[in-house]
């Protein structure tokens, strides 16, 4: 494996939050540095890459064209299945949806780039006003960082694997 060693229960003991646990496993998990990574992993990564990265809202992600960072996010959130990430997902997913693009995969989420500036405006507009009622859990509840904890302790065998391997 191209992947530097972890031990996930350091990381686990000596992480105060949510947040500071994922940076800590995306430092050394981030594909600058590994190449094969668990199911278990992508999702935590996936995660992490969304949460840091969303900002002031997804039009920033459209804006960075950060279509893989989307499509992943939104793969992982359905996997941690907390209801309010998959509530976020759904509403998200609508909207792209009513301007035929589907949120599988970065580069279906790139087919964006082939809307007129009328239907990006009206894109735009849609998902930052859908948005809104979820900005809080984001920013302030950090329910994707605690949802991805959580999933991270159910799963804590699969991380181990690092330790192991090296």
């Amino acid at each position: 494996m191209g992947s530097s060693s972890y031990d996930i229960v350091s990381l686990v003991e000596t992480s105060g939050t949510p947040g500071e646990l994922l940076f800590s496993i995306w430092e050394k998990l981030s594909p600058a540095f590994c190449t094969e990574l668990v199911d278990e992993e992508k999702v935590i990564l996936d995660a992490w890459n969304f949460d840091s990265t969303f900002g002031n809202g997804i039009n920033d992600l459209l804006v960075n064209e950060n279509y893989d960072v989307i499509a992943n996010g939104f793969r992982a959130m359905r996997v941690l299945a907390v209801p309010r990430l998959l509530e976020f997902t759904e509403v998200m997913e609508s909207i792209f949806g009513l301007f035929g693009i589907n949120c599988a995969s970065g580069d279906d989420l790139a087919k964006l780039e082939q809307l007129t500036s009328s239907q990006r405006e009206r894109l735009e507009a849609g998902l930052a006003s859908a948005e809104l009622p979820f900005l809080n859990d984001f920013w302030h509840a950090g329910v994707l960082m605690f949802a991805a904890k959580d999933y991270l302790m159910k799963n804590l065998e699969a991380f181990k694997i690092r330790k192991k391997e090296d």
